[in-house]
């Protein structure tokens, strides 16, 4: 770690980015015109269940690992060697970021990063799940996601704080 920095570790519940990208889509569907049938309601509810679970981990496997790689600056840690990698499909309950900040990174910094990081795996999941039954509202949310995914890189930069504001003395 460079000097002047501190280690900060972001942890992303899968259970919770699963149980929110599946809130969005049951009030997508809840929100659907009434004369679209029960079964089409049916397939947006149906996210967590059964095969769905493995698609719904293979999105949130994939935005995370976008996510890693447009935070690269924090998160990169040099690799010696070979790479090795396989073709099993690991489903980790905790997403983690190991991210390296400046020093002076504030606690409400991390906790946006955090929750920008943990908005935009679930709209990514939320995405894949509409492009597959191709839902009309798709593009909505892929500005949605990209917006947060976005956020969370901006967050992360320590130079792009809005500044501190003081009582009665204003921006410092």
């Amino acid at each position: 770690m460079k000097k002047g920095q501190r280690q900060v570790t972001i942890a992303l519940m899968r259970n919770e980015i699963e149980y929110d990208a599946q809130s969005i889509l049951s009030v997508i569907a809840d929100t659907l015109p009434g004369e679209e049938t029960a079964h089409v309601k049916h397939i947006y509810n149906d996210i967590c269940e059964g095969e769905n679970a493995r698609r719904t981990i293979r999105f949130a496997d994939t935005a995370f690992a976008v996510l890693a790689e447009h935070l690269h600056g924090y998160t990169a840690t040099p690799i010696g060697g070979d790479i090795a990698t396989d073709d099993i499909a690991h489903t980790p309950d905790v997403y983690t970021l190991a991210m390296q900040m400046d020093g002076d990174t504030s606690s409400s910094q991390v906790a946006l990063v955090k929750t920008l990081a943990h908005d935009y795996v679930v709209l990514a999941i939320v995405c894949g799940w509409l492009a597959l039954i191709g839902s009309d509202r798709l593009d909505y949310y892929y500005s949605m996601r990209d917006t947060a995914l976005a956020g969370a890189v901006k967050a992360a930069d320590s130079h792009n704080r809005i500044g501190r504001v003081t009582p009665f003395f204003g921006n410092t």
